[in-house]
């Protein structure tokens, strides 16, 4: 899909499988995604989402895997609202192109996460996300290009074969999900 920049998303219904009570063995979530721009919102942490299933645009009760940094492009990831959140290496994003995205968080207390680009770990390994996906209670729905509870972090570019795992993939698996979609 590609997404404007303005007010774009598309609503994934509530699933009990999308809690925390069922993500105790962590969780990955991969996307394909060519940036515009660094999307809406301005030059924040936390801009355009690439998906999203929280109660009040941080992340709280739930998760956002986004983009931020309008100057230097990269990842960013929030469990629960908590204020430091796992991000890639600083510039790690390429607007025009498209990327292969991918982030896991472990099901331990705290949830460590990874992020990903083109199948590559991007940043420190195992950033702690401060909080476990035992706080992921949200019912609200999943967007994919936008938060779950309001327009102001459009995502502008494209997004292509989001996926979600209810565990953490391996490296060999990581490759392999890299390896075997193309964008068009």
């Amino acid at each position: 899909n590609n997404f404007d920049g303005v007010d774009d998303r598309v609503e994934i219904p509530h699933d009990n499988r999308q809690l925390g009570a069922s993500l105790l063995n962590g969780f990955t979530i991969s996307a394909w995604i060519r940036l515009d721009t660094i999307g809406e919102g301005g030059a924040i942490a936390t801009n355009g989402r690439i998906l999203e299933k929280d109660s009040t645009n941080t992340g709280t009760n739930g998760f956002l895997f986004s983009v931020g940094e309008s100057a230097n492009p990269r990842l960013t990831f929030r469990v629960n609202g908590n204020a430091s959140f796992p991000q890639s290496a600083s510039s790690s994003l390429t607007y025009g192109v498209w990327e292969k995205v991918l982030v896991t968080m472990s099901g331990a207390n705290p949830g460590l996460a990874n992020l990903y680009i083109d199948g590559v770990l991007s940043g420190t390994a195992n950033q702690t996300t401060g909080t476990t996906v035992a706080s992921i209670t949200t019912t609200n729905v999943m967007r994919i290009g936008n938060p779950s509870t309001s327009t102001d972090r459009t995502f502008d570019g494209s997004i292509r074969d989001v996926k979600m795992w209810n565990r953490v993939l391996s490296a060999a698996e990581i490759a392999e999900d890299y390896a075997g979609t193309t964008p068009m």
